[in-house]
């Protein structure tokens, strides 16, 4: 099983989640690793070669932090840009380039998991995973299977063994080579 791990953060190495999960993901050596901040020129992807690098993996797995409930910019300009008519899915929801394939999404938030709740602290008032049910219908739409969504909570008062400690959890979900589906975990 082929896994491309995209980390959809715009300064991820100044990121205290993002620099450690990459630094972790990267000694594993198990997964592609595809930093969507390099992958810019003046402003745009190279959308052929976005779309090589998926359809050589099996597994596509999207890193990035909780923003304003949803994902950072150069991930929804990538979703844009890459995931277009006749290549990620068809008219008639025929075959297109990733169907089959297993989706996920591995999220940190800075907010603690009771805030993400109905009738949480009163800020999030809805589960997170409700903030990207569009992911779910992306997924659905190209063909792909979605499995539960990883998030780690509360980033901003944990520490950096905290972050290694979730990398190295999200690193053995990443590799067993059968994936729960939704509403399994």
């Amino acid at each position: 099983m082929k896994t491309l791990i995209i980390f959809g953060h715009s300064n991820w190495a100044e990121s205290r989640v993002s620099a450690n999960w990459l630094k972790e993901f990267t000694a594993d050596g198990s997964f592609t690793i595809h930093k969507l901040s390099e992958q810019l020129v003046n402003g745009r992807y190279n959308i052929e070669a976005e779309r090589k690098i998926v359809e050589a993996h099996d597994r596509i797995v999207m890193v990035f932090p909780v923003i304003w409930f949803g994902a950072p910019a150069i991930v929804q300009q990538w979703l844009e840009e890459v995931f277009l008519y006749g290549w990620a899915y068809s008219a008639d929801y025929g075959p297109a380039a990733l169907k089959g394939k297993d989706f996920v999404l591995a999220l940190t938030a800075g907010g603690a998991a009771e805030g993400y709740r109905i009738a949480g602290m009163g800020r999030n008032s809805y589960p997170l995973e409700s903030y990207y049910i569009n992911w779910q219908a992306t997924a659905s739409m190209t063909g792909m299977n979605f499995h539960p969504m990883y998030c780690l909570y509360a980033t901003m008062t944990k520490q950096p063994a905290d972050f290694t400690a979730a990398a190295q959890k999200l690193i053995g979900y990443l590799k067993a080579d059968h994936l729960p589906p939704v509403g399994a975990l």
